[in-house]
């Protein structure tokens, strides 16, 4: 994966997320070319730790696998930007989720002042305070997935998603919403309700396995976890009959002291 600092400028359109890790949509164009109007929108995510912790070490390791999965490897940072303006076609099933372009070093206080002044960031400027990034191509009008939205089809579909991600060795290890137990949720699974495409994100607590029996379980047992909420939804069944009662009951005290 390559550092696409030195080669594009980019200015902050929208904050999606200031969570742990902030992620902004931006426009990107050719560095000493911000006037022209050949463009992209792509997806900024930063990485709040200096030095860079796990989760952006675990993150650029599994992009950097799936990223082999495209027909068209990016050999250079060249490459890498020319694929950012090419606008890929994104109707194979292989390649859903988003593609990363390469690490961009962020200057996060001037990222914030041309948040507010709609400026553009160029390279060689803010060498403080840098923080490591991943720049993501943007897939628009993606919402998450919801129990509402799961039907046989998208089951199969979002199998065959993980199984092209699990081909890669990347077993994502974020799927499913604990915090909401013991109803049923997803995480990092989404949907384009006009299609009815499906997309898996965001990478930063992916392991990586190995071919031996012990990394193959991993993979096995992810999608076989996903495939089990998927039945509990399509059947109708209660969720909460997953749990014993006395679990049951500590999982509604637990949300009480959260919710007080």
């Amino acid at each position: 994966m390559f550092d696409l600092s030195p080669f594009i400028a980019y200015r902050p359109l929208q904050l999606i997320n200031d969570g742990r890790n902030s992620t902004f949509l931006v426009e990107v164009t050719k560095a000493g070319h911000s006037e022209l109007r050949r463009n992209a929108l792509c997806v900024l995510k930063i990485h709040q730790a200096s030095p860079p912790d796990v989760s952006y070490q675990q993150e650029r390791t599994a992009n950097s696998l799936l990223a082999m999965s495209y027909t068209n490897p990016l050999l250079t940072a060249a490459a890498s930007c020319e694929v950012i303006f090419a606008r890929p076609c994104r109707k194979s099933i292989k390649a859903r989720y988003p593609q990363c372009f390469g690490s961009v070093e962020v200057p996060v206080e001037l990222l914030q002042a041309a948040m507010e002044e709609r400026g553009w960031v160029e390279p060689d400027t803010g060498k403080e305070n840098l923080f490591h990034a991943l720049l993501f191509e943007y897939i628009p009008n993606l919402e998450p997935l919801m129990p509402k939205d799961v039907t046989p089809a998208i089951v199969a579909e979002t199998h065959l998603v993980l199984k092209t991600i699990h081909a890669s060795n990347v077993c994502h290890n974020d799927l499913e919403n604990f915090r909401i137990r013991p109803e049923i949720g997803f995480r990092n699974i989404f949907i384009q309700q006009y299609n009815r495409n499906v997309y898996i994100l965001d990478f930063d607590t992916a392991r990586i396995v190995d071919y031996s029996p012990e990394g193959q379980r991993l993979l096995e047992e992810e999608a076989n976890k996903l495939d089990g909420l998927f039945q509990i939804i399509l059947s109708g069944e209660d969720p909460r009959k997953r749990f014993p009662r006395e679990v049951l009951r500590l999982m509604a005290e637990r949300q009480m002291q959260q919710s007080g």
